[in-house]
């Protein structure tokens, strides 16, 4: 089970990094907030299958994970220009990201305080 858990997030960071579009319409600093962002949250995803699997991670799963990043921006070059294939990979992605938020980065209905979520709320518009 644990290399199936490895082998989908090694699948999940190439998507990401393959995904990265290769100019940006928007300003420097929102790439910069955004790439945190999938930093912090490749970093939680890793940081999770550390502790589901140590023994694994530990001894080639994290290389596994590492390689992932390598090979998405090899492949970035090779990939097809067809609009379908940008279609469904941005879909795919998408989902993938939403569903991983929600799993684990999220907290559990009966721990969540209002406050701290307003005031979330109020900081991420005003990044925005």
């Amino acid at each position: 089970m644990a290399w199936l858990s490895i082998g989908g997030f090694f699948l999940y960071n190439f998507l990401i990094i393959f995904g990265m579009p290769d100019s940006y319409t928007v300003s420097t600093l929102h790439v910069v907030f955004m790439s945190v962002a999938v930093g912090l949250h490749i970093m939680v995803t890793d940081y999770d299958l550390g502790t589901e699997y140590p023994k694994i991670f530990d001894k080639r799963g994290r290389f596994v994970l590492a390689s992932a990043a390598l090979f998405g921006l090899m492949f970035r070059y090779l990939r097809p220009d067809g609009e379908l294939f940008r279609d469904l990979f941005t879909a795919f992605l998408a989902g993938s990201i939403i569903y991983q938020v929600f799993k684990r980065e999220l907290p559990h209905p009966e721990n969540v305080n209002m406050r701290w979520f307003t005031i979330g709320i109020l900081i991420y518009g005003v990044l925005i």
